[in-house]
C-alpha cells in the first residue's frame, strides 16, 4: 500500500513547487544566456534553475 501512495506523494509535492512559479519572458543577452547554458550542462543542471538561484542571491543576500 506505501508503494502505491509514494508515487502520488511525489506529484503532489512537485506540484506544490511548480505552483510557485509564473512562467515569464524576458530578454537576456545572448553572452550571459550562453555562459548559463554552458554552466548549466557542465553541471547536469537546467539554466533556468541556475538563472533563478542568481536571482535569489541579489534580490535575497543573505
Amino acid at each position: 500500500m506505501l508503494q502505491e501512495e509514494e508515487p502520488k506523494q511525489v506529484q503532489q509535492e512537485a506540484s506544490r513547487k511548480w505552483s510557485r512559479k509564473t512562467r515569464i519572458t524576458i530578454m537576456i543577452d545572448n553572452d550571459v544566456l550562453n555562459s548559463f547554458r554552458q554552466r548549466a550542462q557542465e553541471a547536469g543542471r537546467r539554466y533556468q534553475t541556475m538563472i533563478n538561484e542568481a536571482l535569489r542571491k541579489v534580490v535575497f543576500p543573505k
